[in-house]
């Protein structure tokens, strides 16, 4: 299964802001990794930040590309020490604007971890055996 369509396969992005936290407490963003074109799109916002004349239209377009491939977060507290529990609508009320960017140049930038990455290596199911050609000296 493509690891952009494979449910189990995320990965975990924690912010710079946040490096120096405890591991038992860090806060942590949850993302799926994305398809071609998911990555594409993500780019494209990216690539334009710059030329994007409204405050309001640059907002609208780095969160969306976040709330793409968001799918949990964990460790996330208030002000008050309270859990804030995942909800996608919470997102701008959690992040700003700075990092928003940072998840996404993150996202773009991101390697499949071990056990992903060892779901890509596994052996083709087809005999190519009858196919090689051995070189003789």
């Amino acid at each position: 299964m493509p690891i952009a369509l494979d449910p189990d396969s995320t990965f975990k992005i924690i912010l710079r802001s946040d490096e120096d936290k405890p591991e038992d407490s860090k806060p942590a963003f949850i993302f799926k990794y994305p398809t071609g074109r998911q990555w594409r799109k993500i780019a494209q916002v990216q690539d334009n930040l710059d030329d994007i004349e409204s405050s309001n239209d640059l907002a609208n377009k780095v969160f969306d590309s976040v709330k793409t491939l968001l799918v949990g977060w964990e460790n996330m507290v208030d002000t008050t020490g309270q859990c804030i529990g995942y909800d996608q609508e919470k997102l701008e009320d959690i992040l700003t604007l700075p990092e928003a960017e940072e998840l996404i140049f993150a996202v773009l930038n991101q390697v499949p971890n071990f056990k992903d990455k060892k779901k890509l290596d596994l052996p083709l199911d087809s005999d190519t055996s009858s196919s090689v050609k051995t070189v003789k000296d």
